[in-house]
């Protein structure tokens, strides 16, 4: 089950143009990805570790513009013991606008060194898993 994030696109999000600026995508993933968190009940100040961006990609397919409304979905397509992938389509009503797909890592506040998921977090995620129509030989370990 995807997880839905909605809001205008600001101004100071856009270029000379009005449109979005490739950087703000980026952005765009991580608040969808803060808000999942606390629908979960899970937001990243009360977390014994937080989570770092390991590695993403950005496909950009299509401007979005200043004022426009637009809807980050956010998907889990994997689950393990240290980290989560995530996948966020951004779109601008029907029109897929952008797609980000990333690996978080749990890493402790602090000395930053790699620790594992909190439990309930591994099962929150747990409960966003997608099919992506990859071949998965497990989802969470």
């Amino acid at each position: 089950m995807r997880y839905r994030y909605e809001r205008h696109l600001h101004h100071h999000e856009t270029d000379g143009d009005g449109v979005c600026h490739f950087s703000n995508y980026l952005r765009l993933f991580e608040e969808s990805m803060t808000s999942l968190l606390r629908e979960l009940a899970l937001p990243l100040e009360v977390m014994d570790a937080t989570l770092a961006v390991t590695s993403v990609r950005a496909a950009y397919l299509h401007p979005l513009r200043h004022g426009d409304v637009l809807s980050v979905l956010t998907g889990v397509t994997a689950v393990r013991r240290t980290y989560a992938d995530l996948t966020a389509d951004i779109q601008s009503g029907a029109t897929l606008c952008c797609r980000v797909d990333a690996r978080v890592c749990a890493v402790t506040r602090g000395e930053g060194l790699a620790t594992s998921l909190a439990e309930p977090l591994r099962a929150g995620l747990a409960r966003h898993l997608i099919d992506t129509g990859e071949p998965r030989h497990d989802t969470v370990l």
